[in-house]
């Protein structure tokens, strides 16, 4: 089955989507990878998911053609993250 997964590179998508390829589904993650997709384009993934690097408010509706089931994760915030000095 083709799931969407908004969010999908936060903390609670990238627990979901391994168990849903380990189930056999093919996933398309949307994201705006503000963190990275370092954990996601891993070989274990390729053939089994894309990810599509765009925001939940202006994406392309195509992306949903053909996808049975969405799966929201995604939040938009106002602010970027904070970062702290190395030595805390």
């Amino acid at each position: 089955m083709k799931i969407l997964i908004t969010g999908g590179a936060g903390y609670v998508g990238s627990v979901v989507i391994p168990k849903l390829i380990e189930d056999g589904h093919y996933v398309k993650c949307l994201d705006r990878f503000f963190f990275g997709d370092e954990y996601l384009s891993q070989s274990q993934f390729i053939n089994k998911l894309e990810l599509i690097k765009d925001d939940i408010r202006w994406f392309k509706p195509n992306i949903l053609e053909d996808i049975p089931i969405k799966i929201k994760t995604a939040t938009k915030i106002k602010k970027k993250a904070a970062t702290y000095p190395e030595n805390l």
